[in-house]
């Protein structure tokens, strides 16, 4: 059973504006801490940007660049294009696992401070995606306080399908897959640790 129920009409803006804040709201429970986070999430090549405000069990959403934002992410349109085809589809890469715990959601209060402790700049890519590599980059703490600067990311990890639906089933939690054989490290491994362990608690335990 998926966690995320993609509706079929979903767009790529709906995504943003409509079901993250619904699933944050039925999955952030009351107790999480109220704490404010300003986030920023991108297409880039041709797409949209947003401004996200989580704070307790509220997220909202708007089309608006987020210059204030202390997280933010950022993929080319044309890799999300193809993710939301598979999402609403054979939904073969959605992750097939729920998280154990309480934290469900990244936008969860605790998850994000976990996160705002992260300083870096972070590269993940997917080399062999049909179509060719699909990219999010990510960056938590001052650097992210700079702005969107895709191209100069302290650290680049570079994985294989094969080792993305491992990570999607729940059996490589993101901590291992920094050693796995399939992985490529390139820059600062600390940075790329550093994210890992901050969304650790996601996963399942081995």
């Amino acid at each position: 059973m998926f966690l995320f129920d993609i509706p079929e009409s979903s767009t790529l803006e709906s995504l943003v504006t409509e079901l993250a804040p619904k699933l944050h709201g039925e999955h952030v429970p009351s107790d999480a801490g109220t704490e404010r986070t300003v986030l920023g999430f991108h297409y880039t090549g041709g797409g949209a940007s947003y401004r996200l405000v989580a704070e307790g069990t509220n997220l909202s959403a708007e089309r608006n660049r987020a210059e204030d934002a202390e997280i933010w992410a950022a993929t080319p349109k044309r890799v999300a294009t193809a993710f939301l085809a598979d999402w609403t589809s054979t939904k073969a890469l959605l992750p097939k696992f729920s998280s154990p715990g309480e934290l469900k959601m990244i936008t969860d209060p605790r998850m994000l401070k976990r996160l705002k402790m992260v300083s870096g700049r972070i590269e993940l890519s997917i080399s062999d995606f049909p179509g060719g590599p699909a990219t999010l980059t990510a960056a938590c703490g001052a650097i992210a306080k700079k702005g969107v600067i895709t191209d100069e990311p302290d650290v680049r990890v570079e994985t294989t399908m094969k080792t993305y639906e491992r990570m999607l089933s729940g059996t490589l939690p993101p901590e291992e897959a920094m050693a796995d054989g399939d992985v490529k490290i390139t820059g600062k491994k600390l940075v790329a640790m550093q994210f890992a362990m901050a969304i650790a608690p996601l996963y399942p335990p081995k």
